[in-house]
């Protein structure tokens, strides 16, 4: 039908087509353009609302753990403080590495091969003192510098320490003074 027209009018017919072309699809990109963006900032919107929960969780979180952390640490530091009160010295106490060292600076020519300290909960701190003499005369005499120390209560000696003449092994059992009761 077209081809009926004369050459000028089918040049305006074919104007006009290219001109409603445009606009319809003009309108259809703007119909599409305005979906795209409502469908944008709805989602827009729900993101923006979405991470506002999630930072406030997030918060939350971080504070839970804060306060978990803060009460491990304060389990941990009353641990210290309850390990580190038995190791408190009780200045009535006695010094068991000066006692220890009474013992060794009056052995003379014996020697010492082992010191056990031993604290009993229900009665005083003791030593157990094994070592070595030449003679039974220098191990008497070490006997007897022991058992004149004011510090010490009991200086126990097996019989089998007296036995042997020279070159023998003796062990003692040694009874520490016990502070006094704080008033």
């Amino acid at each position: 039908m077209i081809n009926l027209l004369l050459p000028v009018d089918q040049q305006k017919l074919r104007a006009d087509y290219r001109r409603r072309w445009f606009v319809v699809s003009g309108f259809l990109t703007l119909g599409w353009l305005l979906i795209v963006f409502i469908i944008a900032a709805s989602l827009y919107w729900f993101v923006r609302f979405r991470r506002a929960d999630a930072e406030t969780a997030l918060a939350a979180i971080k504070t839970d753990r804060v306060a978990a952390a803060i009460k491990e640490q304060a389990a941990a530091i009353k641990e210290a403080d309850v390990l580190t009160k038995s190791l408190r010295v009780d200045p009535l106490t006695i010094s068991p590495s000066s006692v220890i060292r009474r013992l060794l600076d009056r052995r003379g020519s014996v020697t010492v091969s082992e010191i056990a300290y031993v604290v009993p909960p229900d009665g005083p701190p003791a030593l157990k003192l094994a070592g070595k003499s030449q003679t039974r005369q220098e191990f008497l005499v070490y006997l007897e510098a022991l058992r004149s120390d004011p510090e010490l209560v009991t200086v126990d000696s097996p019989v089998k320490n007296l036995i042997q003449e020279k070159n023998f092994t003796f062990t003692l059992g040694i009874t520490i003074k016990s502070p006094a009761p704080p008033k």
